[in-house]
């Protein structure tokens, strides 16, 4: 059952091997756990992640001494304590606190790149939780803010300039209006956005100031009910000279002519 159990963890990271050493019986202890965690695919064994248990040291190989990566877990399969990452020169890649923040799909802690630059961290401030990107250069590059009361808060993208692309409130349940920039701060697009999607007017922009795309979405319907952003009315489509290049007629996301 070991060796069956060794065969099943080496299929989670393909090039690596799982040391068996004291610290890590736990996953092997409950013979009822590893019957249910592993089944076979067409191809090849493969661990259900959400059986395992226990803490658990992967490596890049055989021999044991290049780690890839350290995971703890629970009883019940839920992410515990400090995970870490290395790249395969040894630098380290990735290390979140799996307990040190209230959302549990963002672990607070930082991600590197090979050269020890910060791609990627989640830090928890004021009751929310920001999981910002960054450009090779240090500049922010997105960052998605979520609060404790449930709702992503704000969703902000950057040029690696330092321009503002695009803020907004992907979950606002009043529509609000948007405007998209292109990375030299010129107006890109601008529309009305609600939780469900695109509602009301609709405008693209060439890189010129010129109109490129001009329409309408749906209306939100009475009462805020779910629906699907849909196209409605005339959609016209411009070159960037001004020329109005197609015509188009929509009734409830469905298109009705073209010209």
């Amino acid at each position: 059952m070991n060796k069956l159990l060794w065969v099943g963890c080496m299929a989670v990271m393909n090039i690596i091997s799982v040391n068996a050493q004291e610290s890590n019986k736990a996953c092997y202890q409950d013979t009822g756990f590893v019957e249910m965690a592993i089944y076979k695919t067409d191809t090849f064994y493969q661990l259900k992640e959400k059986y395992r248990k226990g803490d658990w040291k992967l490596y890049y190989d055989f021999a044991l001494v290049k780690p890839y990566a350290e995971q703890h877990f629970d009883n019940y399969g839920n992410h515990k304590g400090v995970w870490k990452m290395w790249y395969g020169n040894g630098t380290i890649q990735s290390e979140y606190n799996c307990e040190g923040s209230w959302l549990e799909a963002f672990p607070v802690g930082k991600s590197w790149s090979a050269d020890g630059k910060v791609i990627a961290e989640n830090k928890q401030a004021n009751d929310s939780v920001y999981v910002t990107n960054y450009y090779a250069s240090g500049k922010k590059k997105s960052e998605n803010i979520y609060h404790k009361a449930g709702k992503l808060g704000t969703i902000t993208q950057w040029c690696d300039n330092g321009q503002v692309m695009v803020s907004y409130r992907p979950t606002s349940e009043q529509a609000l209006p948007v405007k998209k920039y292109y990375c030299d701060g010129k107006l890109k697009a601008e529309y009305n956005w609600y939780v469900f999607g695109f509602t009301g007017k609709y405008i693209e922009y060439h890189p010129n100031g010129k109109v490129a795309v001009s329409g309408a979405y749906q209306d939100i319907p009475a009462g805020g009910k779910p629906f699907i952003p849909a196209r409605n009315g005339e959609w016209k489509f411009f070159d960037d000279k001004g020329k109005m290049t197609r015509q188009e007629k929509w009734e409830n996301g469905k298109l009705v002519s073209k010209n």
